[in-house]
């Protein structure tokens, strides 16, 4: 496990060394929607798949290096950016734990994913495990990319790898299943300032056809998605939608349909999770084929 100790030395030659603590501190000193006090209580009031995914969700944090207009020169310039998202485990090897997440919320476009799969990172991903997650332990660990999709083909899929030694994490399985309108669905998310928040909807709508959101000033266009009745906001992208009719993860958030400036919307774009299994599955036959990965590392 990465201690804090370790992340602030890690840090200590960035530019944004500052931004970064002072973001875990706020971040921290967050009041949780689980208060020690209460968290039996509300234990007790979710279901087993709810407390499943509260263990499986995760808060992801990454600094990246993107370009910028400058507003008084109009001239381009590169700086520090702090990437917040969500993520959910939903493979394990030993102690070796994947997590599915949105590839938007690591990079912009196609060749920005392309650069920090290779390592352009000026600090890698960190998982954070909040006193909610009911693991055994708190803490920070380092992760890394495994996978990245096209986001102008609307693979909006990434996937982090993390070993974790001194506790436990649930994992929820994918599930390919037919959803249909009306359909109940659970997500468990980090919207930006907020812990681990549970909220629970349904389905609204399946004929999502050619559905467009923006991503700083490109825009991806899904060839099939739906909607939820479920709110979210920034930090929510690349949680999971967990469905216990046929228990699993049925769907990835990818988007929410904004009203005005509220930080939270009620309604929610997600992506199917037989999108992401087709993704994954070429994935890793592309992998075994180029022998990408060392041979002690065997995908389930």
């Amino acid at each position: 496990m990465l201690q804090l100790g370790d992340l602030f030395k890690l840090t200590k030659y960035l530019s944004c060394a500052k931004l970064l603590l002072v973001f875990f501190k706020n971040y921290s000193a967050k009041k949780s929607l689980w208060s020690e006090e209460t968290m039996s209580q509300k234990k007790e009031s979710m279901s087993r798949l709810e407390k499943d995914l509260l263990a499986a969700t995760v808060f992801c944090i990454m600094i990246v290096n993107i370009t910028v207009k400058d507003e008084k020169t109009g001239r381009k310039k590169r700086q520090d950016d702090v990437r917040q998202f969500s993520a959910t485990a939903f493979e394990k090897e030993g102690n070796i734990y994947r997590f599915i997440a949105a590839a938007h919320c690591i990079g912009d476009n196609n060749q920005m994913c392309d650069d920090i799969m290779n390592n352009s990172l000026k600090i890698p991903p960190m998982i954070y495990l909040s006193k909610n997650s009911l693991a055994t332990k708190q803490g920070i660990y380092r992760a890394k990319l495994v996978a990245m999709g096209k986001l102008s083909e609307g693979e909006d899929f990434a996937v982090l790898e993390a070993e974790i030694n001194d506790c436990e994490i649930t994992v929820i399985p994918l599930v390919d299943s037919n959803l249909e309108m009306g359909d109940e669905v659970i997500n468990i998310a980090t919207p930006i300032g907020w812990d681990k928040t549970l909220f629970r909807g349904y389905v609204a709508n399946l004929n999502m056809d050619k559905f467009k959101y923006s991503i700083g000033e490109d825009s991806i266009e899904i060839k099939t998605a739906i909607l939820c009745s479920l709110p979210s906001g920034p930090g929510s992208s690349g949680s999971a939608i967990v469905s216990e009719k046929h228990g699993g993860i049925v769907a990835i958030l990818v988007s929410s349909l904004k009203s005005g400036k509220k930080t939270i919307a009620p309604v929610s774009v997600v992506l199917p999770i037989r999108m992401f299994k087709e993704f994954w599955k070429m994935f890793k036959l592309e992998i075994k084929s180029n022998q990408y990965f060392e041979e002690n590392i065997d995908f389930v």
